[in-house]
């Protein structure tokens, strides 16, 4: 087995505070995942409110998962709706989509925000968006499940990523018991909410996990934690800002085209101002 610790980064993201566990400088990837936020705000509702206004995406795909409140959606393929709790969206850039993500409900915001990354043979695809209305509800004797991607407990939920990019919302329903696991694939377990020991490690922390059969969860019931896994990714990729590519040469020309405007990424109708891209710094 191989297991590393990994701690969450605090910051804030269009006015709402996160913790961010993924990528880490020891890992870049778990399966295709490449990204993951945590957004949580529940103990300061006044300051719900979250304005992420239009910004690019190449080479991923992005994964909403609310756990609370209302977000609305809008990008340049014309899609314009609000996602709610227990619903899933997800956006593929492809070779270039622009979105933005806005608060409506004035409720404490609290959900996931994962991204994947796209294989050689898809990441520069015409973009696509899928609505999920809601996750698949899985149960067993020891801990409820909320599907998101891929197969767990002989169930399947297709959100057009690889077969083997799972994303479960996990809820324990007994204060220990062992999570069977694929040997083949590396897991990420990221804590939600509870306080619980996963293979000896301690919330707050997050645990990867490979060569593994199995990890044991022990701690309170109602307990929550974000399940990632799946086979190992295979490529290299380049990370940078909102953009995942293969060079730093098509790095540094789609942040050209996007603060030039020049129409790879699209537009849309929206009351804020475009993001523009920070300075590359290598």
């Amino acid at each position: 087995m191989v297991k590393i610790e990994i701690s969450g980064r605090s910051g804030e993201l269009g006015g709402i505070s996160i913790e961010r566990f993924l990528p880490k400088a020891q890992l870049r990837t778990v399966g295709p995942w490449c990204f993951v936020d945590r957004m949580s705000n529940l103990s300061t509702p006044n300051l719900a409110a979250m304005e992420v206004a239009p910004h690019p995406h190449f080479g991923l795909a992005t994964v909403t998962y609310l756990l609370n409140g209302e977000v609305e959606h809008r990008d340049s393929m014309g899609n314009r709706l609000s996602i709610k709790p227990g619903q899933i969206n997800v956006m593929s850039a492809g070779v270039g989509v622009s979105h933005s993500e806005i608060s409506t409900s004035g409720e404490a915001l609290a959900g996931l925000q994962l991204w994947a990354a796209l294989p050689q043979e898809k990441y520069l695809e015409s973009p696509d968006f899928m609505h999920i209305p809601s996750a698949l509800e899985l149960e067993s004797s020891d801990f409820s499940a909320e599907l998101i991607s891929g197969e767990l407990l002989g169930s399947r939920l297709d959100i057009g990523l690889s077969r083997s990019c799972l994303g479960a919302v996990v809820t324990a329903k007994s204060t220990s018991f062992e999570l069977p696991l694929n040997g083949h694939f590396e897991y990420v377990f990221i804590p939600i909410s509870g306080d619980y020991l996963m293979d000896g490690i301690a919330t707050p922390k997050a645990e990867f996990v490979s060569d593994a059969t199995s990890v044991r969860f022990t701690g309170s019931l109602g307990s929550k934690f974000l399940l990632l896994g799946g086979e190992p990714f295979g490529e290299r990729i380049l990370m940078w800002w909102n953009f995942i590519g293969r060079s730093w040469e098509e790095i540094v020309e789609a942040r050209r085209q996007w603060n030039d405007d020049e129409g790879r990424f699209g537009s849309f109708k929206s009351n804020y101002a475009r993001i523009p891209a920070p300075d590359i710094v290598r």
